[in-house]
Parts: structure tokens; sequence; C-alpha cells
């Protein structure tokens, strides 16, 4: 794949959105009944759409939400929900409306904690909140209490987009039944005015620690010795999706030796992290932090690097187009895989 001229560059201001206009578009605009593109609809298990269109709005997360209340309360799942929410703009807001109203339900609903940069819920990757349904449910017998969860997220779609996903007590998406029960349900609420809502601004969702759950039980699925013998190099970029704190996590966390290199390429604009990762003993240390990166040219490559730095053998998660910055560095001959 070629090459973007964006590539080893920060955004340029023309491609970046404006974060305040598109949360106050979410909070006051309401969505035209009389347009289908207003509308809820929902794709793979959830429903996306740009606050700025009128398409993921206040009014779609209290109709959504309240849908999935009731079916799960048709479908007997008595269990604690798990909700997740990424780094999109329009998902913290979501996220706060969704409180209201699973409380207002006497949902038993499960938020990562505080993250201490953002001041909001820990940021939580699909796969996390997947693996925690499963390990909630595992064991039980039907009608035992099962989990599910709701994922708010619009996946790969754009900054200006929100999504909003529901996950069964299989952990995966939810089938084409449910969804379209729960999106003819929410146009229904939507379309009367939001007047069968529950809704109350009393906090009482508690605090599960979606990450380390998820670091813990790495070592029971990967064959930490196969890495080993393997001897690859492998870096990492979350490219500033929901898995940002999760690589940084598995490093603090597993951390025993550093004689393999892991390298995670954060961007961010106070410099970036790098780390020195043992896989094949899950354990990890952790290098210098905030270095300031110098930058790169796009013809320097490897010789515009740190000699001390090593390029890894695997990266993992690609380059994106505009969301590279000065700070970061090893990656500027590495293509998406």
């Amino acid at each position: 794949m070629p090459l973007s001229p964006l590539a080893g560059k920060i955004a340029p201001p023309n491609v970046l959105i404006d974060v305040a206009r598109l949360r106050a578009a979410y909070a006051s605009r309401a969505p035209d009944v009389d347009d289908p593109a207003q509308l809820v609809a929902f794709g793979t298990s959830g429903h996306r759409g740009a606050p700025e269109d009128g398409a993921f709005n206040e009014a779609h997360i209290l109709a959504i939400t309240q849908a999935i209340c009731e079916h799960r309360a048709r479908a007997g799942i008595t269990g604690p929900l798990f909700l997740g929410v990424d780094t999109h703009a329009a998902s913290e807001p979501a996220q706060q409306t969704a409180l209201e109203v699973l409380a207002a339900n006497d949902v038993e609903t499960l938020l990562a904690p505080v993250d201490a940069e953002t001041g909001g819920a820990g940021f939580t990757p699909t796969p996390a909140l997947s693996r925690a349904i499963l390990a909630h449910n595992r064991g039980r017998a039907a009608g035992d209490r099962f989990a599910d969860g709701i994922v708010i997220t619009p996946s790969h779609n754009p900054p200006r987009d929100g999504g909003f996903k529901y996950n069964p007590p299989h952990g995966g998406p939810a089938d084409s039944a449910a969804t379209r029960w729960i999106q003819d349900r929410a146009n229904e609420l939507i379309a009367g005015g939001l007047r069968e809502v529950r809704r109350t601004t009393e906090k009482r969702h508690q605090k599960y620690d979606f990450l380390a759950e998820y670091v813990d039980a790495l070592p029971s699925v990967l064959d930490i010795d196969a890495i080993r013998a393997a001897g690859v190099r492998i870096g990492a970029d979350p490219l500033g999706g929901a898995s940002v704190r999760y690589w940084a996590g598995i490093a603090m966390t597993q951390r025993q030796r550093d004689d393999c290199c892991f390298c995670l390429c954060q961007s961010c604009q106070q410099g970036a992290i790098e780390l020195n990762i043992d896989v094949s003993d899950a354990a990890f240390s952790t290098g210098s932090e905030n270095v300031d990166m110098p930058e790169l040219g796009p013809d320097e490559g490897r010789d515009g690097l740190d000699p001390k730095l090593e390029i890894p053998d695997i990266f993992i998660g690609g380059v994106g187009d505009a969301q590279l910055s000065k700070h970061r560095h090893g990656v500027l001959e590495v293509h998406q895989i």
C-alpha cells in the first residue's frame, strides 16, 4: 500500500474534529423521525452515526439503552451488564446517558475504573469486555444470573462518529433477531417522545478492572515459551484506540526481564513511551517515558533512528494516515499488516 504523505507528521488542523461542537450536537440535536438516516439502525450488533448529522444523539442512546433493558427482561438476563467505552469523542457523553437509563432500570452495571488522565471511565477494548462476559458466565446454568454487555464504539469509523453495540451472554455480537427487536423498540420510543424511557442521575454502577483481568488472563491463552523460542521482536501501536492503556498495562503488570524487545509506539503530545518487553516470559520492563523523539523525514528510515532503539520484526496496529506524530519512532518503514 502507498505511504501517506501525512505519515510521520503531526495531523494538520483541517483533519481534526471540533470536540466541543460535536458533544454539543450530541446533547442538543433531536433526530428527525421522518428522516430514515436519523433513526436507530443496527448494523454489526450496534448503531453508528455522527452527532452532527442527527444520527448519534442523546435521544438515540436513551432509547437504545431502554430497549436493551427491556430485551434483557424478555430474555431472562438478570446478571451484571459490563459497560465499555472507547476513545471516540461521542463515547463519553453516550456512556453517561446509558448509565442513567441502566440505573433507573435497576441493571447492575460494571464499568472500568476512572482513567487518571481523562477523568472519565477507563477505555475498554471490545475483546476485554467480551472476555469479562465469558468469564462471568463460565460454568453457570441457564438462568443463573447470566451477564451481557454494551460497548460504546463505532469501531473503525471516523473520529466524528459514535457507536453503541450490544453483546449478549455469549460475548460476541448480538444476532439479527435481538438487534432487530432492540432497533425497532428504540425507534418506537423515539417516536413516542421518549416518554417510556426510565432515567435517573443517581449513580449505581460499580467498578470492574477490565484491564487487570484481561492482562492476568493472557498467560492462560498464550504459549509464552513458543514466543520465546521464536525470538521475534514485536512492535505495537494502539493508534489512539481503546487499547491505548493495555499495552503499557501488559508491560507494567508482567515485567521481570528485558532481553527481548517489544516497542510500544504511542502517539501523544508529551512524547513517546518506549517499552522493552520480554515476551518470552510474559514478563516486561519499562524503558524511558515521555522521551522527546526527533522528527524524521520520509527518506531517513533506519538511519535516522537512535541506534539504541530496536525496530520490531512484527508490527501490530499498522500505520495510521493522520495519526502519526513527530514523537513516533521506528515505524516509518512499517506498513499495515
